[in-house]
């Protein structure tokens, strides 16, 4: 059996370290958790009591059961009993890969695993991102530690929706449409279809948010390619992605059948729920202040750290023009996220003066007429657009800090310099995301409650 070359060998180890310390990552964020646990014959489970958490964890669990026949993923006896119903729980990709996780471990801890893998594949599949567009593992590194922390992530773990823990294919299949857009095989085309159907099973938000990055940031690598005359590899690449999208589409298409996506808001209406979910500046400034001496689970954490903006469009600079369509769709999902928000331009005019106002008037102008847009127009709550603006302008630093990596390198001991700086930004960055959202303060777990009736069904004879 011939050895890998080197080259494999040397880019397997490099994912194999920036897996590990985004690993220690991600221990860090549940440390607290793992400090104190619970009391023998008591189950604690990650998420705030009176969240989703526990939808979250029978989701999970629900996906592994339908695996087996006669159920499937999409069709389930267990719901409806005798006759069963259709339906998707989600997210169904990622509770279908995390099956032997939830079979081995059980419901309960399966789910306190999966809420960390979840976050640690999102930065994971980050790192990768960049690696690809970049060419740096240790510039990956600083900006998956970014991800792994970003606060609108954080919030989910206390709010139990696994589905926008499920963020990983998101970057995932940008990283493979991109290289499927450059024409470099195949391979890529098939996984970036793959990927787009994954990713429309786990999270229609995540779907949406993936397409409009995919719309900014993907014409430039194509048209690079086709004026490097690489016309013929590109089709050969992309068409596997379109045939496995359109399948995937069908699929949907026909599952929507049985329960309609576009359902009207009862009791509201949608642009006053859209407004009470978009990003809050004043809220933003609050928590970036970290003036939040305890965690408060009511008030979700719509920000990015200030100092992880700043150094991302520092390093980002460095990258120009490479990383201006990563800016301009960051740019371009932050105004998304301020959405429909009344008090904003109050804000910015406070702090801006007149032409602040101006800008938050015009912003709710520009949202009102692209929440109208398809796509966009099923997005009820606007302050999660920050994730891929947390996305965008990790991708854009990551860029720039690759180009400063390899100008260093030139320089006596420039080579030995770039993981311990790399590892040492993702650290702040994950520090700055925990200690501003107060995740320790105190870390979002709760007691799985036992509903009387559920223990005397337990406790009945089996037929």
């Amino acid at each position: 059996m011939p050895a890998h070359p080197p080259r494999v060998r040397h880019e397997v180890a490099r994912l194999g370290a920036v897996a590990a310390l985004l690993g220690a990552g991600t221990l860090y964020l549940f440390w607290p958790l793992l400090q104190a646990p619970p009391p023998p014959g008591v189950d604690r489970i990650v998420g705030d009591a009176g969240t989703d958490a526990l939808r979250g964890l029978w989701g999970l669990d629900h996906v592994r059961r339908s695996l087996l026949p006669p159920d499937s993923p999409f069709l389930s006896h267990e719901i409806g009993f005798p006759e069963g119903v259709v339906g998707l729980v989600l997210p169904t990709a990622t509770a279908m890969l995390l099956a032997p996780v939830t079979a081995l471990l059980g419901p309960v801890q399966g789910w306190n695993l999966a809420t960390a893998l979840m976050p640690w594949g999102s930065a994971l599949a980050t790192a990768t991102l960049v690696r690809r567009l970049a060419g740096s593992w240790p510039a990956g590194l600083a900006a998956g530690g970014a991800i792994l922390a970003q606060p609108t992530l954080l919030h989910a773990l206390g709010d139990g929706t696994a589905e926008l823990l499920a963020f990983w294919s998101v970057p995932l299949l940008l990283a493979m449409a991109h290289d499927a857009a450059r024409g470099r095989g195949r391979r890529f085309g098939i996984a970036a279809g793959a990927l787009a159907v994954a990713l429309a099973l786990d999270s229609p938000y995540y779907a949406v948010f993936a397409t409009v990055l995919g719309l900014l940031v993907l014409p430039g690598a194509l048209v690079g390619a086709i004026r490097s005359g690489r016309g013929r590899a590109i089709v050969g690449s992309l068409a596997p992605t379109v045939l496995i999208a359109a399948g995937g589409a069908l699929l949907l298409f026909g599952l929507s059948r049985y329960f309609p996506l576009d359902q009207h808001v009862v009791g509201d209406s949608l642009a006053s729920l859209r407004g009470r979910n978009s990003v809050d500046l004043s809220v933003w400034w609050f928590l970036d202040q970290g003036m939040q001496a305890t965690r408060d689970p009511s008030l979700a954490p719509a920000f990015i750290p200030g100092w992880t903006v700043a150094a991302a469009l520092l390093l980002s600079l460095a990258a120009i023009p490479r990383s201006l369509p990563w800016l301009l769709a960051a740019l371009f999902t932050l105004v998304l996220a301020l959405g429909l928000d009344p008090d904003n331009p109050t804000w910015l005019g406070n702090w801006f003066g007149p032409a602040g106002r101006q800008v938050g008037l015009a912003v709710l102008e520009v949202n009102r007429r692209l929440t109208e847009l398809p796509g966009i127009s099923g997005i009820r709550f606007p302050n999660r657009w920050l994730t891929a603006t947390a996305l965008s302008l990790a991708t854009a630093g990551g860029m720039g800090l690759s180009r400063l990596l390899a100008a260093t390198a030139r320089l006596p001991g420039g080579r030995l310099l770039a993981w311990p700086l790399c590892a040492a930004l993702a650290a702040l960055a994950i520090h700055l995301g925990v200690d501003r959202t107060a995740l320790h303060r105190p870390f979002p777990a709760h007691v799985l409650p036992r509903p009387e009736f559920a223990t005397w069904i337990a406790e009945q004879p089996q037929d």
